[in-house]
């Protein structure tokens, strides 16, 4: 492949073709898929020949491209629909940049007519972390600095979550007090975002068209899309809306008896299906309802199941649907006001005024579609009922292996998810599925997540804080494994929190050997309920606030994994030992920690 580079008009002098050559040797068709879309992506993030100083202002402004196709994904969605977008518009000869808004400076949008924002809502209405420097950015412009920008917004988020896409508003509210100019409405998609993000990006596509095509290309054939489109990283086959039938190898419990939880280690064998992944990557998971939990809510629903109902462009059953198409076990807030609309002796039951969103809120999050339902009420047919629940959505886990250590084999760290309303246990989709009703040698459909912002530092004797509870220590398995295995001893401390050191302590022995092999320098953990007064996390972080200020001093990477509100409290915990330890505002530090990635989080 290499060789053909070598000609009288190659870039390359003939020392760097043969540091190429053997730089290729012996990578394999996906890897190389890879290196090509990742080589792509970086030439798009950078600026143009024609855009440096050297040629000067007036040859910068014809060379750029006036618009820019801009992304902030925190599972790859986003990314997805932007490239699709920027494919289209290049298809037909208009010229435009993709990146990530985490490559791309807010000051540069001052320079653009048309900018389009693709962007992800992430936890309780944040921005996905490699939109936050952006986002603080516009925050410290001024008043009309953009003032000759055009711009639409394609908003992803859950309504099942309370600030539903509420990072796109936050971005239109910026762009809006600096002076831009929405040549296109904001687009709010739910969980089914598919058909509304492709109907927005036609019109999108549409109109740029009609604004940045030059007079002559009429007569000019089609640009051929860019590789940076087709390929990114982790390319397979296997996709969302195909994904990988993977063996389970293994279903292990891995809490001790009396544990309040039931956590289990499992194994998944990904042979012969090309999916490379690294560690912090997630892998995605589509798992079918539970048929008893089918039957209990087509009897209270007051149907039989073998009506047939129309799913998008699928005609099937209704207990069908219910298996593999529609979710039962999460509830949405527009979900439920439908449902209280048009009945509203259920309000008066439940006591959900009309107003009080935080208690419709927090009501969603406790109950399940079975718990709104009453024999016979609120649906008169089939049709109607599945037109009132939402699609299924995969659920994710971030792996607990390295590629490196466990070759076909991916491994995942996951808790049933459970919960009682009256006295019927609730329990979740995926963590029901997998650890109680999939076997050794099931097929289970999954699909890579890449999370190139959970990663290990590509300098290897980089400091590493590992903080992380419950399950939320799953990734540091597979980054201790990919350390063990690149044979990179850097200076590493683990805390891991859960309620009992006897039953909870997860992964005990990897730990243990670790350290006693000394690739895990420290371990401080945080057993909650092993004695009478709790302690978390967050407390740890603040007894070692000494020892945590000097390495975060000498460059140390903080990790952060488990749920949003665990996130927080050590965040604000870091932060005040961070204002106790040096002058000035503690925000320009933890600023300067999460701008230059040394805070990388896997939250949810």
């Amino acid at each position: 492949m290499l060789q053909a580079l070598k000609s009288d008009n190659s870039p390359f002098t003939e020392q760097q073709l043969q540091r190429l050559r053997d730089g290729m040797t012996g990578i394999n068709a996906v890897q190389a898929a890879w290196l090509s879309g990742y080589l792509a992506g970086q030439a798009l993030a950078q600026p143009s020949p024609a855009d440096t100083p050297a040629n000067g202002p007036a040859a910068a402004s014809q060379s750029m491209p006036r618009a820019a196709v801009l992304y902030a994904s925190q599972t790859g969605n986003g990314e997805t629909i932007a490239r699709q977008l920027q494919s289209a518009l290049q298809a037909g000869n208009v010229a435009v940049n993709l990146a990530s808004v985490a490559d791309y400076s807010a000051k540069r949008l001052k320079n653009l007519d048309w900018a389009v924002f693709v962007i992800s809502t992430h936890g309780e209405g944040d921005p996905p972390d490699d939109a936050v420097s952006f986002f603080s950015a516009l925050q410290r412009q001024k008043e009309g600095a953009l003032a000759g920008l055009n711009y639409a917004i394609l908003a992803l988020g859950d309504s099942s979550y309370a600030e539903f896409c509420a990072a796109g508003q936050q971005l239109e509210s910026h762009l809006e007090r600096l002076g831009a100019s929405a040549f296109s409405a904001r687009v709010d998609c739910d969980i089914d975002y598919e058909q509304p993000a492709e109907e927005w990006s036609e019109r999108i596509s549409k109109r740029l068209s009609e604004e940045l095509k030059p007079a002559d290309m009429a007569a000019k054939p089609p640009l051929a899309p860019t590789l940076s489109i087709v390929s990114r990283e982790g390319a397979t086959p296997w996709t969302r809306q195909n994904p990988y039938a993977a063996e389970v190898l293994q279903v292990q419990r891995i809490t001790g008896r009396g544990s309040d939880k039931d956590v289990r280690h499992i194994e998944l064998s990904l042979e012969d299906s090309g999916i490379q992944y690294q560690p912090g990557d997630a892998l995605a998971v589509w798992a079918p309802n539970d048929p008893a939990l089918i039957d209990a809510v087509l009897q209270k629903a007051g149907l039989d199941g073998s009506e047939n109902v129309r799913i998008k462009d699928r005609q099937l059953s209704l207990a069908k649907a219910l298996g593999e198409r529609l979710e039962l076990t999460r509830l949405a807030l527009p979900q439920l006001d439908k449902l209280l609309a048009s009945a509203p002796e259920l309000a008066t039951r439940l006591r959900l005024a009309d107003a009080d969103t935080a208690a419709k809120q927090a009501f969603i999050q406790r109950h399940q579609v079975i718990d709104l339902l009453q024999e016979g009420h609120g649906f008169n047919d089939a049709q109607s009922f599945a037109d009132w629940l939402r699609p299924v959505t995969p659920r994710s886990y971030s792996i607990a292996s390295s590629q490196a250590w466990a070759e076909d084999e991916v491994h995942l760290t996951v808790v049933l998810e459970q919960h009682m309303v009256d006295t019927s246990p609730r329990l979740g989709l995926a963590s029901d599925y997998l650890t109680g009703r999939v076997a050794e040698g099931d097929r289970v459909k999954v699909f890579l997540e890449p999370n190139p912002r959970f990663r290990l530092p590509d300098d290897g004797s980089t400091p590493l804080i590992f903080i992380g509870a419950g399950t939320g220590v799953a990734p540091y398995r597979a980054f201790l494994q990919e350390l063990e295995e690149r044979g990179d001893s850097p200076n590493t401390w683990l805390f891991f929190g859960n309620p009992h050191f006897q039953t909870d302590f997860l992964y005990q022995q990897d730990w243990l050997r670790y350290r006693r092999e000394g690739l895990l320098n420290h371990i401080t953990v945080a057993f909650s309920r092993d004695q009478a007064e709790k302690i978390y996390l967050q407390h740890r972080v603040r007894e070692q606030a000494d020892r945590l200020f000097e390495w975060l001093e000498s460059g140390a990477v903080i990790y952060l994994c488990g749920s949003h509100a665990m996130g927080r409290a050590v965040e604000d915990e870091l932060q005040a030992v961070i204002a106790a330890k040096r002058p000035g505002p503690a925000s320009d530090y933890w600023s300067e920690l999460v701008q230059t990635k040394r805070i990388r989080r896997d939250l949810y």
